[in-house]
C-alpha cells in the first residue's frame, strides 16, 4: 500500500511528539480515574407498562370519552404525563424521598453537618489517618465554606440574615431542588419501535430505585383510572342532557311533518308524471310552431322586398299563385305587342293610346294582386304567433303547477327524513346513556408489563468508558495540539522548500547548538573545542556551498551574510564560520556590519573600541586598524561605539565610498572578508553592504521566519545589486527534522552520535 508524502510526515511528526501524546492521554486518564473514584455508585431500575389501545370492558362505551389512539404524539404525551411535577409530588411522599439526603437539600444539609462534626472529631485525633474518601469530604466542606462565605461577602450579612429568616421560601427552594434532582434521575422513553414505555430511575440504593420505579408506574396507572372515571361520569351527564335536548327536537321535527303532510293533501290525488309528460309535448309543440312562426315570417319580409323592388316574376315564383303569374304573362304579351305597332304605326297612333291604356290596367291589377299576397302573408304569421303564445303560456301554467307539486313532495320528504334522523340520534344518545349508567366503571388504558427489579451492578459512574473516552479525548487533544503547533510554523523546513519557494539553492542546514552551550559568547570556543561536530559541518558545508574553492589567493573575497529580522542567528554563522576558516589557515576579516545592535565583538570577547563607525563618520581618514582574537588568530573590525551613540541614520547612505576603499584596502591583506550586515528589513545598510559583497549568504531561523518576509528580503537585496548564493537553515531541531519526509532530513541526527570505540 503506497503512503502519500502528506500522511508520511504527519506519522512521522506524530511518532515524534508521541511522548506528548502520551503525557496527554495519562493526564485525562488520571483525571478519569480521580472523577470515576469521587463519585458514589448509582443503580438504575426499569419497569415498564404497555399503551394498550383494546379496552377491556364488560359495556362498550368507546364511543362515550374520546377513545385513546397510541401514535406517536399520544406516546409522547403520556410521557410527558409520566414525567409532570404532580406524579413527581407524589411518588415522593409516597417513596420518602424528602428524607434522603440524596433528593432533599435538607437532609443534605444535616447529613453535611454531621460529616462537618465527623470531621473535627478526626481532626482530633480520635480516629485514624485520614482516607482517599475522608480528604474528598473535607474538600468539599470546605469548598462549601468558601462558596458561603463568598455569598457573605458579595450579598452582605443582611442579605445572609434575609435568606435564613424566611423559612416559607427556603421550603419553596427545597422543593424545587428536589423535583430538579428527581427528574434528573428519571428516565422515560419508548422501548423501540412499540407501544412499550420503559421508566427507569437512577439511585445510589439499587432498592430504592426498584421502589420508585414500580411507584411511577402505579401513580401514573391509579391517575388514568381516576381520570377515566371522571370523564365516564362527566359523559353520564352530558348524555343525560342531550337525550333530553334530542327528545324535544324529534317531537318538533315529527309535528312539522304531519302538518305539511295535512297541508298537501289537495294535491295528493295529482300525477306528477302525467304532468311531465304534457309538459314534454307542450315543449315539442312550442318548437314546432317556433319553426313555422319564423318560416312565415321570413317569407312575408322576402315578399315585402320583391313587391318593393317591382320584381313580380320573383314574388309569383315565392308565392306560388297563379293570378300573379298569369297577369305578369298578359302584361308581358301586350308589351310585345306594343313594341311592334310602335314599329309599324308609331306612337302617335290611337291604336297605341289604347293598348297603353290597357297595359296601364293590367299593372294595376298586378300590383294589387301582389299586395293581397303580402296581406295574406302578414295574416298567416299573425296567426302563427298566437298559437306560438298560447302553447308557451300553456306550458309556463304546466311547469309551474309541477314545480308546485315537486316542491311538496321534497318538502314532505325533508321533514320526513328530519323526523327519522331526530327519533334516531335519541334512540341512540337514549342507548348510551342507559349503558354507561349501568356501567360506569372503565379499564385504564395502560397496564404494567414487568415490575423493577433492584439492580445488582451498579450502572454509574461507567468507569471502563470513562477511561476510556478520557483516554481518546487526551489522544485527540494532543494530537491537535501538535497539529496546530506543525500548522503554525510558517517558516522554511528544507531545502526543497527554499529553491521551491524562493528559486535558490539551499547552502546547508545548521542544527542548533547544545544546550550546554549557555549564551553566544561561548559559540567561538564550542567550535574551537567541538570542531568536528554537528554545528561545524554544517557551517563548512555553507561556506564550501558559497565559495567555489577555499584556497589562498592573492586577492581576497568578500562575503556578506545577511538575514531578513534580527535573532536569525547570522551573526553566530559569521563568527563559526571564520572561526573554521581560521583554523584551515585562511587570513580572515571579521567586520561587524551591524553598528546599531553590533554582537562580534561579545562573540569573540573583544572590547568595542575604535572601529567601523568612526572611520565611516569621517572622524579618521586612516584605515582602521582591527583587533585580534588571540585564541583564533582572527582579525575583527568591531562596530564602534559611534554608530550606537550617533543618532543619524544611517551613516551608509552618505558614505558608500568610504566603505567601498575600505572592502578594496582589506582584498590585499586578507583571504576571506566576512562581513556582518544588519537585518535587512527594519534598515537599509545591509542592501549597502550586499551590493559590496562578492557573494551573499542569507540566514533564516528554520521554521520561524514567515516566508513572505524571506521573499521580499530577497527582492530588496536582488534590487540591491547583490548576487545571492543561497539561503541557509540555522537553528535547526534535528529531531523534529529527521521526522519530515525531505531529502535532507536526518542528516546530522545520527551521524557523529556515537563516539569511535577507544583500542
Amino acid at each position: 500500500m503506497t503512503v502519500t508524502p502528506w500522511l508520511s510526515r504527519m506519522i512521522r511528526m506524530y511518532w515524534q511528539q508521541k511522548y506528548v501524546l502520551l503525557a496527554s492521554v495519562a493526564l485525562f486518564v488520571g483525571i478519569g480515574y480521580l472523577y470515576v473514584n469521587s463519585k458514589p455508585p448509582l443503580y438504575r431500575a426499569t419497569a415498564t407498562l404497555m399503551l394498550d389501545p383494546h379496552q377491556r370492558t364488560v359495556i362498550d362505551v368507546a364511543q362515550v370519552v374520546t377513545p385513546f389512539r397510541p401514535d406517536e404524539l399520544s406516546i409522547e404525551s403520556e410521557i410527558q404525563v409520566l414525567q409532570s411535577a404532580d406524579i413527581a409530588l407524589k411518588v415522593i411522599a409516597k417513596a420518602h424521598l424528602d428524607q434522603l439526603p440524596e433528593f432533599s437539600p435538607a437532609a443534605e444539609r444535616a447529613l453535611a453537618a454531621m460529616e462537618e462534626s465527623e470531621a473535627v472529631r478526626r481532626m482530633n485525633g480520635a480516629e485514624s489517618p485520614m482516607t482517599v474518601a475522608a480528604l474528598l469530604t473535607d474538600l468539599r466542606d470546605l469548598w462549601a465554606e468558601a462558596r458561603r462565605q463568598l455569598d457573605a461577602l458579595w450579598w452582605g450579612d443582611a442579605a445572609t440574615d434575609a435568606e435564613a429568616s424566611n423559612p416559607a421560601r427556603d421550603a419553596r427552594r427545597d422543593q424545587t431542588v428536589m423535583l430538579e434532582r428527581f427528574e434528573s434521575a428519571l428516565q422515560v422513553g419508548p422501548l423501540g419501535h412499540s407501544r412499550v414505555i420503559g421508566v427507569t430511575f437512577t439511585s445510589q440504593d439499587p432498592v430504592l430505585a426498584a421502589t420508585v420505579a414500580n411507584t411511577i408506574v402505579e401513580t401514573y396507572l391509579a391517575q388514568q383510572a381516576s381520570g377515566r372515571l371522571k370523564d365516564t361520569v362527566k359523559a353520564n351527564d352530558w348524555l343525560e342532557q342531550r337525550a333530553h335536548q334530542f327528545r324535544g327536537e324529534a317531537e318538533q321535527a315529527q309535528k312539522a311533518y304531519l302538518d305539511r303532510l295535512t297541508k298537501a293533501q289537495p294535491t295528493a290525488g295529482v300525477d306528477v308524471e302525467l304532468l311531465r309528460d304534457q309538459l314534454l309535448q307542450l315543449n315539442r309543440s312550442i318548437a314546432q310552431a317556433e319553426a313555422d312562426y319564423k318560416a312565415v315570417r321570413d317569407r312575408r319580409e322576402r315578399m315585402e322586398k320583391l313587391a318593393a323592388s317591382g320584381d313580380l316574376a320573383k314574388l309569383a315564383a315565392e308565392s306560388k299563385s297563379e293570378n300573379l303569374e298569369a297577369i305578369r304573362l298578359q302584361t308581358v304579351i301586350l308589351e310585345r305587342r306594343r313594341a311592334e305597332l310602335t314599329r309599324q304605326l308609331g306612337n302617335m297612333h290611337p291604336t297605341m293610346s289604347a293598348l297603353n291604356a290597357q297595359i296601364a290596367a293590367v299593372r294595376q291589377s298586378m300590383n294589387g294582386e301582389a299586395q293581397r299576397l303580402v296581406s295574406d302573408t302578414a295574416a298567416e304569421e299573425g296567426a302563427m304567433k298566437s298559437r306560438l303564445e298560447a302553447l308557451q303560456e300553456n306550458a309556463k301554467r304546466t311547469q309551474e303547477r309541477l314545480r308546485t307539486f315537486q316542491e311538496a313532495k321534497a318538502e314532505i320528504s325533508t321533514l320526513e327524513r328530519e323526523a327519522r334522523s331526530s327519533e334516531e340520534i335519541y334512540n341512540t344518545f337514549l342507548t348510551r346513556y342507559k349503558g354507561t349508567s349501568a356501567a360506569p366503571l372503565v379499564q385504564p388504558e395502560a397496564w404494567a408489563v414487568s415490575t423493577a427489579l433492584p439492580p445488582a451492578d451498579p450502572a454509574l459512574p461507567r468507569g471502563r468508558v470513562i477511561l476510556i473516552l478520557a483516554g481518546l479525548f487526551g489522544l485527540g487533544l494532543g494530537g491537535a495540539g501538535v497539529t496546530l503547533r506543525e500548522l503554525l510554523q510558517t517558516g522554511m523546513r528544507s531545502n526543497d522548500e527554499i529553491e521551491e519557494q524562493c528559486g535558490l539553492r539551499g547552502l546547508g542546514l545548521s542544527p542548533s547548538l547544545p544546550r550546554r552551550v549557555a549564551s553566544r559568547r561561548d559559540v567561538v570556543w564550542y567550535v574551537l573545542e567541538n570542531p568536528r561536530s554537528p554545528f561545524a559541518e554544517s557551517i563548512r558545508i555553507i561556506i564550501s556551498n558559497t565559495l567555489a574553492l577555499l584556497q589562498p589567493c592573492d586577492r581576497g573575497g568578500v562575503l556578506s551574510v545577511g538575514s531578513a529580522w534580527q535573532h536569525e542567528g547570522k551573526s553566530t554563522v559569521v563568527a563559526s564560520a571564520a572561526t573554521l576558516l581560521a583554523m584551515s589557515r585562511f587570513r580572515v576579516l571579521v567586520i561587524d556590519g551591524d553598528i546599531r545592535k553590533p554582537s562580534q565583538h561579545d562573540l569573540f570577547r573583544l572590547p568595542n573600541g575604535p572601529g567601523l563607525s568612526e572611520y565611516m563618520s569621517g572622524m579618521s581618514d586612516d584605515m582602521p586598524v582591527p583587533q585580534i582574537s588571540p585564541e583564533t588568530g582572527i582579525h575583527l573590525l568591531t562596530s564602534g561605539m559611534a554608530g550606537i551613540t550617533d543618532a543619524r541614520a544611517p551613516l551608509y547612505l552618505n558614505h558608500g565610498d568610504r566603505l567601498q576603499r575600505l572592502v578594496d584596502w582589506a582584498r590585499h591583506y586578507y583571504d576571506i572578508i566576512l562581513i556582518d550586515m544588519p537585518p535587512c528589513m527594519p534598515v537599509v545598510d545591509a542592501r549597502i553592504i550586499a551590493s559590496l559583497s562578492d557573494r551573499c549568504i542569507f540566514v533564516s531561523r528554520w521554521r520561524s521566519t514567515p516566508i513572505s518576509k524571506i521573499k521580499y528580503s530577497l527582492r530588496e537585496l536582488k534590487a540591491a545589486g547583490a548576487d545571492i548564493a543561497g539561503l541557509a537553515l540555522v537553528q535547526v531541531d534535528v529531531r523534529k527534522h529527521a521526522a519530515s519526509e525531505y531529502g535532507d532530513s536526518g542528516i546530522y541526527f545520527k551521524y557523529g552520535r556515537r563516539r569511535p570505540r577507544e583500542h
